[in-house]
């Protein structure tokens, strides 16, 4: 990497969509990043070493701003150009050759190419509704530039290709017809990058990275310092109000504000409003020049582009708007049903083409869609993640029923049976057959032979209320039924006597009767009696329990006996439960594995064969948008999934920033829980060869979550306890601070707004790259404290959820005399503001934030309750040598900075896994992978040494709780040298 500063204007004016980690480059000591939404002048671009345009939308450059890209590129400059085709033809519904990004290539030689100009396997992606080249077709040519990437760890999807000229390096093709996809080039002094795909400047920094270091090497800005280059040069939003919807636009978008705020009007009235608490719904959009659409669950923000056609814009905001509705405890029975979340979007979407009368385009859309099904009779209760059968299904679910079919399925189960969840919880019942309970309760028929017509597994439920006499007496006798059925698998029948279990539970049946059953002679009440008991440690289970495990009857219920047995703590059934989990379903073969595992056995899920000697249980891995996915698989079917975020910049106090990877989703589908799945998915994502080449990881979780001990066993800690602090507004006289004026914000004051957040954030650990944007929600309020016409501090909400709550989003003042007075004053002129829009109460959910001190007393002195959400931030190191030398910058200004820069030496730290040499000499720091003969060994677990990095325990509080030497002596020097090193953070200040 360059050592220079590199200055780059990431081209937004135009279409932005596309460009997200282009701007998220910055923080940093190396990439300084301007997010340009304004038109291009050279007083602006000759400041600058790259340009970066991304996007496909028809919105045109001006003759003089061509011009001027022209010579920034002769002069010298870097020029990023991204686009797709695919995208362009699908959306935009025009001429690839006339698209404004070909007027620009054009001008180097190069052009963007359509869809019917490839000659290779074109494959459409049914989520996204796109054609083009898959990844799976494409190859990756060697290139100085690309410092040994590899395509399988880059995000690139619906690919066409490009003309590049005779001078031009093709780096990506397709790897059959040589087609170029991506490539160099070279004009006058500076430098061209062209890529028909979009994929990474929206998720992917490592390329984005690659691609800037390349076309930077002239570093030809004007600018020597990072000071004189704003973060944003950013064109006033207005907004527009009707009904419950805010449009956000600016100059460029200003044409598409009336057609965008009629059809969002006629989505909520004539959908959304339906549905139980659509009428309370409401909905920010902010219109950009893009011809893409997407939600920011950050700020609650839609954003769609108009640059789509009107089709295409009806479908974006059915997809965007009716896709967030809160359908309670239902949701969940949805989704797992197998209607996913991008079916339901899709669903919306397309329901909204033909509200609006685009009922052609609709049936394309979804025609397409289904003739792209390779099994038409898919079982949709196998799938765990998007299939189309289940678009399918609504579909016709909607033609036969009528349009408001799904608005009864909601309302069936939360008006007239709102507390179901207490009862209907899945287990024999899936959420598939609770999902046609309430679908046939709402449209009034029995919907169990049809959905068993069209091939799907279910286990009917009576068509009748669940508070009935008549529901209540039948459920049992289903159950009682499949206990007993021999034809039915082991784990089904399992499932079937947790689930009358739980009915006993619910319904509080009398200790009495259960003692009844458990001298029955059906075997089958006296099964279930024995298991009801051992669920609650009670020890008269176990005699019956081993009586029915060893008789050989009925072999499913006697592994069903010896697992029970297992479970309570009964050593001898281990045997006996390897014996006959053996001859059973895979389903209760993993329930057996993790059993014994629980119960010191040593035996992997790996060791699980079917009868042909193969695994029962297989890893999917996948890489897209730079994220690692990992399914496990079983006979075909994916059953949980892990993911992680490869390109997550983690940052490390004095804004210092890593190499880290971040656990964004762990999940096990309902049905295939506590056997042992995520455990297994996390020891092979941990040991994948990309996680190695991150120093360390984070991920976010519950105290009370059972994952959160998996996660420790795995060497994360707890770095942060999650808090949220409450206010209720109130009316409050003006505080006023001698010398400081509080005003609300103005474009142009997100430069210094961004600087002084950063200065709270610069001791902190894992704290998100921050930039202050300048445009703004309608309901939020941003203001500003002033000294000496100079920013000292601001305050910035938003809406939240619910109407009368404001979020708290940032609160932070520099470090000044009087500084919890100062952000009083800041926080009441935003009360009083926040109550003038209708808020009654704010939140501040931040627990980063309230890490501060200072945050923390200002919120308590105006009255904010602390309330302890029982979440967690954890941090884990993957290596500890290539840690300490992306920090060692961080280190050594620490030695420089203290009575200790003089000291010359080696310190040793030793732990069971993790162990490194940190050698200072002059104030530098340099870091060995191996430990050498040291002036100083640090010995401890490898938490405690973990949490010495992170922060959150120092050498000296660690050696005083025993749990860390220090050798070969500890005196004050010794003390305050390695205090130095590794103080605790965030600082109380």
């Amino acid at each position: 990497m360059a050592c220079e500063k590199i200055h780059i204007l990431v081209e937004q004016s135009r279409d932005s969509g596309w460009s997200k980690a282009l701007v998220d480059l910055e923080p940093d000591d190396i990439y300084i990043t301007t997010d340009n939404r304004d038109y291009l002048k050279w007083s602006v671009l000759k400041n600058y070493d790259v340009v970066t345009i991304c996007g496909y939308s028809p919105l045109e450059y001006r003759n003089d701003e061509i011009y001027l890209i022209k010579k920034f590129v002769e002069n010298g400059g870097g020029l990023l150009l991204a686009s797709s085709s695919s995208r362009y033809q699908k959306y935009v519904d025009d001429n690839v050759y006339v698209m404004r990004m070909n007027k620009i290539a054009r001008i180097f030689g190069a052009e963007f190419l359509p869809l019917e100009s490839c000659s290779g396997e074109i494959v459409f992606d049914g989520s996204n509704l796109l054609d083009g080249y898959h990844k799976k077709s494409l190859r990756m040519l060697s290139h100085p530039a690309l410092k040994g990437l590899d395509l399988e760890y880059i995000p690139v999807a619906n690919c066409c290709i490009i003309s590049v000229p005779d001078n031009g390096e093709v780096f990506l093709e397709n790897a059959d017809t040589k087609e170029p996809v991506g490539a160099f080039l070279k004009y006058g002094k500076g430098r061209i990058v062209i890529i028909n795909d979009l994929e990474f400047s929206y998720y992917n920094l490592r390329l984005c990275k690659t691609f800037i270091d390349w076309l930077s090497c002239n570093h030809i800005s004007r600018i020597k310092s990072n000071e004189n280059v704003p973060d944003e040069i950013s064109l006033e939003y207005r907004s527009k109000e009707d009904n419950g919807i805010f449009i956000n636009y600016n100059d460029f978008t200003n044409d598409r504000v009336d057609k965008c705020l009629e059809f969002a009007k006629t989505i909520k009235t004539d959908i959304i409003n339906k549905f139980p608490k659509g009428e309370d719904a409401s909905y920010t959009i902010e219109i950009n020049n893009s011809a893409i659409h997407r939600f920011n669950w950050g700020d609650s923000i839609i954003s769609i582009g108009v640059s789509m056609n009107d089709a295409k814009l009806a479908y974006a905001l059915g997809v965007e708007m009716a896709s967030q509705m809160d359908f309670g405890s239902l949701g969940q029975i949805i989704w797992y049903a197998g209607f996913s979340f991008d079916v339901i979007r899709q669903f919306f979407g397309l329901s909204a083409m033909k509200l609006l009368g685009y009922e052609k385009e609709a049936e394309e859309i979804y025609q397409k869609i289904f003739d792209h099904i390779e099994d038409k009779d898919f079982d949709i209760t196998k799938t765990y993640i998007y299939h189309p059968k289940s678009l399918w299904i609504l579909n016709k679910i909607i033609k036969k029923y009528g349009d408001d079919s799904l608005v009864k399925l909601v309302k069936a189960a939360t008006e007239k049976d709102k507390d179901f969840e207490k009862i209907l919880k899945p287990g024999y019942f899936s959420e598939m057959d609770i999902f046609i309970y309430f679908l046939s309760r709402g449209l009034e028929t029995d919907l169990y032979p049809w959905f068993k017509e069209i091939g799907t597994t279910m286990h009917p439920l009576p068509i009748k209320p669940f508070d009935s006499d008549e529901f209540k007496s039948e459920v049992p006798k289903i159950l009682e039924k499949a206990i007993a059925d021999r034809n039915q698998s082991a784990s089904e029948r399992n499932k079937a006597i947790c689930s009358l279990i739980r009915w006993y539970i619910d319904i509080k049946k009398p200790q009495k009767e259960i003692m009844t059953d458990l001298k029955s002679e059906n075997r089958y009440k006296r099964t279930t009696a024995a298991m009801y008991l051992s669920t609650v440690s009670d020890s008269r289970a176990v005699s019956v329990l081993e009586d029915i495990a060893c008789n050989d009857e009925d072999l499913a219920l006697s592994a069903i006996a010896s697992l029970a047995l297992v479970r309570h703590g009964i050593n001898s059934a281990k045997e006996l439960l390897l014996d006959t989990a053996r001859e059973q379903d895979y389903l209760f073969q993993l329930d057996a594995v993790y059993a014994l595992q629980k119960a010191g056995c040593k035996i992997s899920l790996d060791e699980l064969k079917d009868k042909n000697g193969k695994n029962i249980l297989s890893m999917d891995i996948e890489y897209e948008e730079d994220h690692l996915r990992m399914f496990p698989t079983i006979q075909g079917r994916r059953v949980a999934n892990i993911y992680m975020d490869m390109d997550s910049i983690s940052h490390f106090p004095g804004n210092i920033h890593v190499n880290g990877a971040y656990v964004q989703w762990v999940h096990t589908h309902p049905a295939y829980r506590r056997k042992g799945l995520s455990r297994w998915t996390m020891k092979q994502m941990m040991e994948h060869p990309l996680i190695k080449n991150c120093s360390c990881a984070y991920l976010h979780t519950g105290t009370r979550n059972n994952a959160h001990a998996m996660y420790r066993s795995f060497g994360f800690i707890d770095v942060g306890q999650s808090f949220h602090m409450t206010g209720k507004l109130k009316r409050e006289t003006a505080k006023v601070v001698e010398g400081i004026n509080i005003r609300d914000f103005s474009p142009g004051d997100e430069v210094k707004m961004t600087e002084i957040a950063r200065e709270t954030y610069s001791d902190m650990l894992d704290v998100e790259a921050i930039k202050i944007k300048s445009h703004k929600n309608p309901g939020s309020v941003i203001k500003v404290a002033e000294k000496d016409s100079g920013i000292i501090g601001f305050t910035k909400t938003g809406q939240g959820h619910d109407k009368k709550e404001a979020i708290l989003w940032d609160l932070h003042v520099k470090e000044t005399d009087n500084r919890k007075g100062i952000g009083m004053a800041l926080l009441c002129a935003t009360h009083n503001n926040l109550l003038d829009k209708g808020f009654t109460k704010i939140l501040m959910f931040r627990g980063d934030l309230a890490e501060k001190k200072y945050i923390r007393d200002i919120l308590l002195g105006y009255g904010y309750q602390l309330e302890r959400s029982g979440g967690v931030k954890m941090f884990k190191m993957i290596n500890l040598p290539m840690l300490l030398k992306e920090i060692s910058s961080l280190l050594s200004k620490r030695i420089k900075d203290s009575d200790y820069k003089l000291w010359s030496g080696k310190i040793n730290i030793i732990g069971k896994k993790y162990r490194a040499c940190i050698d200072i000499s002059e104030s530098e720091v340099k870091i060995s992978d191996k430990t050498e003969k040291a002036n100083i060994n640090l010995s401890a677990h490898d938490d405690i040494i973990t949490s010495m990095i992170a922060g959150r325990i120092t050498p000296y509080e660690a050696y005083l709780q025993i749990k860390m030497t220090i050798k070969p002596m500890v005196n004050e020097y010794v003390i305050g040298l390695l205090e130095t090193l590794f103080p605790r953070m965030p600082k109380e200040r």
